[in-house]
């Protein structure tokens, strides 16, 4: 199994929080929680060429911060994170992003 997500579908442009939970699981039990107040945390460019993300402030759904993905040459293009081996495959989790697209 591969054990990279891109950052919820083709056209992530700003992320402003990711979460992902065992299906069943309390608010609490976040297996991925990303607010990214603190930089980039563990996300990173998935694509070819110049694609590259970055902490950015000024717009965000909540706190400061956002992951911005920039100079995307492909629709495929944008962030990344490797899931932990908290995920394990045949398990199903929920997840949920706010994303805003500037194009």
């Amino acid at each position: 199994m591969k054990k990279n997500i891109s950052a919820l579908m083709a056209a992530l442009t700003l992320v402003s929080a990711i979460e992902a939970v065992p299906a069943n699981a309390a608010e609490s039990d976040y297996l991925l929680h990303s607010t990214f107040e603190d930089g980039t945390e563990k996300w990173s460019s998935r694509g070819t060429g110049s694609v590259s993300v970055a902490r950015v402030t000024g717009i965000s759904r909540s706190g400061e911060c956002s992951l911005k993905a920039s100079s995307r040459a492909s629709a495929w293009n944008g962030a990344t994170v490797e899931l932990g081996s908290d995920f394990q495959a045949g398990q199903d989790y929920a997840f949920s992003a706010y994303v805003m697209n500037e194009e």
